[in-house]
């Protein structure tokens, strides 16, 4: 019986000459044979696709990512081979501190072929599970549910199953328009499932592409794909292919505008954290049906090459039962860097509110400006931060990669700054103040972070932190807007006034999407300062007497809203801030304090009375 388990190989010449079939050449460099070359930097490309081998060369510095985005790529029976000529703490040292190349040293030799290769053979179109799968479409489309979750590990043939799931959907329940989303339109195991559903039905259809985008076009129906911000709000159903990579913001706003949404997502993958897409988002979706697929489609259970990418990069790591057994300290990074060292860190990265990655464990490791901190716990950490102390940039107003935070501030004073780039808590630890004192011992001068989870906001203001930026477009990763808050100094001081005075004059058109509670609350804690203006007074008046409505006193009220709107408390501040900076009408307000239209507006004219009292 021929045994489809890959294997993993340092690589000799002899090796490289015998492997045969398709093979793909991560590196800088020009293959030795003819094979395929991907730059490290570009593994994104062949997701979705299938190779005999892959062989990656660490002559030169290969991203966390690449190794399991490549290899996981490799068929059942495939060798990965790695050429490694040279200590790879040297090779890395030419990128970084060189700590993740003595990482990876150890990871390597962590590989073993132990335990029973299965019975297996390659399937030949949809797995069983896959086929269960797609026989769950009937009772998701005729019933109530608004949303279908395939989770699933890498390799697990979600994709797949979603291209099997659109042809049947325009083939067997009359769906005219199926949109299909995901970070990149490359979706080759989508297109190929679903070309072999149309095919077994005998089913004629032509596929058409423009630039990145495709389409899929049949006797009156259509299967498209768009780009994420502008997925849902059409008549059919949407899928959304590795969700939790699309951003929660992203797919949050897909399921609210959509008929039928279908989800994937990796749970334990590179792309992103699934399980924060699972905590944050499947939980509070009513009714929402979940498909796990468990069986890999490539190669048979127990896989060692699997099994190393696993242990290796922490893709599945969970954190321990641990108790705080402070306080807050420093950590040497050389003390983690090794896959046993760094995997409580990594475990608890993975299920903050942030896109959590392989990728990050290299970051934390090289970043010649890094620091790594925590809360110990009995257990593992009870809380783990990473800060970069940033350089205020030459020109504040270009690009400046690795001054996210600095390029900001020193807009208003050249400063130098230390950015938080990831904290998380253990879950079970949360809310007793571990974070904060963490953020506590790791401050020194001009402190702050850029996020765009907006969940995280009261963590940070809660801590003294003020608004200093919003970005005007959306995050592509998380589908929110980039958020900056700092402390420390006058240059934080000058920043935050000019965010607040930018932020009041152009809410009602570059923020007027913004939800506004969370816009107000942003504004409260930058540092507002009135904006000056004439206001009419009579208007102001009249209002008060009841003699004039709120639309009539109109320029009066927003004038007075300029000057004064943050002193109203957060309730009713937030429902003038919204009415008359952003613009919205009552039914939008309604819907952002899931109450009804009639309740709000009683509620906003008590809130512009108190804020024209406040004028006179």
């Amino acid at each position: 019986m021929k045994c489809y388990w890959r294997r993993l190989r340092v690589a000799s010449e002899g090796l490289l000459a015998r492997l045969k079939g398709r093979v793909l050449f991560v590196s800088e460099r020009r293959p030795p044979y003819p094979w395929r070359r991907l730059p490290p930097s570009a593994y994104r490309r062949v997701l979705g696709t299938e190779w005999d081998h892959v062989v990656i060369d660490l002559t030169s510095p290969v991203p966390a990512n690449a190794f399991p985005a490549t290899i996981e790529t490799v068929r059942g029976g495939g060798t990965v081979a790695l050429i490694k000529e040279r200590d790879l703490e040297e090779v890395y040292s030419a990128s970084g501190t060189g700590l993740f190349g003595r990482y990876l040293e150890e990871a390597i030799g962590l590989y073993s072929e132990g335990g029973q290769c299965p019975k297996w053979e390659p399937p030949k179109g949809l797995t069983k599970e896959q086929r269960r799968a797609l026989k769950a479409l009937n009772g998701f489309v005729v019933g109530s549910s608004k949303a279908l979750a395939v989770l699933g590990d890498r390799g697990r043939g979600k994709s797949a199953l979603l291209g099997a799931m659109a042809a049947t959907l325009v083939l067997d329940y009359g769906v005219r328009r199926v949109e299909v989303t995901s970070p990149s339109p490359e979706m080759p195991s989508f297109m190929k499932l679903f070309d072999m559903i149309m095919n077994e039905r005998r089913a004629r259809y032509r596929l058409e592409r423009a630039g990145d985008s495709w389409r899929i076009l049949g006797p009156g129906w259509r299967v498209e794909w768009v780009p994420p911000p502008r997925a849902g709000g059409k008549a059919g159903v949407v899928m959304v292919d590795e969700a939790a990579a699309v951003g929660v913001a992203t797919v949050r706003r897909i399921l609210n505008k959509s008929w039928k949404t279908v989800l994937s997502t990796t749970v334990h993958g590179y792309e992103g954290s699934g399980r924060a897409l699972t905590k944050l988002l499947l939980e509070s979706i009513k009714d929402v049906k979940v498909i796990e697929l468990k069986e890999p489609v490539r190669y048979p259970p127990g896989d060692p090459v699997e099994r190393w990418l696993y242990e290796a990069f922490h893709l599945d790591a969970e954190p321990g039962d641990t108790e705080p057994s402070g306080p807050p300290r420093e950590v040497d990074r050389a003390s983690v860097a090794s896959p046993g060292a760094a995997r409580p860190y990594a475990a608890l990265l993975a299920l903050a509110h942030y896109r959590w990655e392989p990728s990050d464990v290299e970051l934390v490791l090289q970043h010649p400006k890094g620091r790594l901190w925590e809360y110990p716990g009995t257990g593992g950490p009870a809380g783990v931060a990473f800060t970069v102390d940033e350089e205020p940039p030459e020109d504040p107003w270009r690009p400046a990669p690795g001054a996210a935070l600095s390029r900001i501030i020193s807009r208003y004073e050249p400063a130098p700054a230390r950015r938080v780039v990831r904290i998380a808590v253990h879950p079970r630890l949360q809310r007793r103040g571990i974070g904060s004192a963490l953020l506590k011992a790791l401050e020194s001068g001009i402190t702050g972070a850029v996020f765009s989870r907006h969940e995280v906001l009261d963590f940070w203001l809660k801590n003294g932190y003020k608004v200093i930026y919003l970005s005007p477009r959306y995050n592509r990763v998380t589908g929110e807007k980039n958020v900056a808050v700092a402390k420390g100094g006058s240059a934080v001081s000058k920043a935050a006034r000019a965010f607040a005075r930018s932020f009041l004059l152009s809410a009602h058109a570059v923020y007027r999407d913004v939800d506004v509670r969370k816009a107000f609350k942003m504004l409260a804690h930058s540092e507002p300062e009135p904006v000056e203006l004439s206001c009419e007074e009579v208007l102001i008046e009249k209002f008060l007497e009841g003699a004039v409505e709120a639309e009539t006193a109109f320029p009066a009220l927003y004038c007075c809203a300029l000057k004064r709107v943050w002193e109203l408390g957060p309730e009713k501040g937030a429902l003038a801030f919204g009415y008359l900076i952003q613009g919205k009408g009552v039914w939008d307000l309604a819907a952002s304090f899931e109450a009804s239209p009639d309740e709000v507006e009683e509620l906003l004219r008590e809130a512009l009375l108190d804020l024209a009292r406040a004028c006179v």
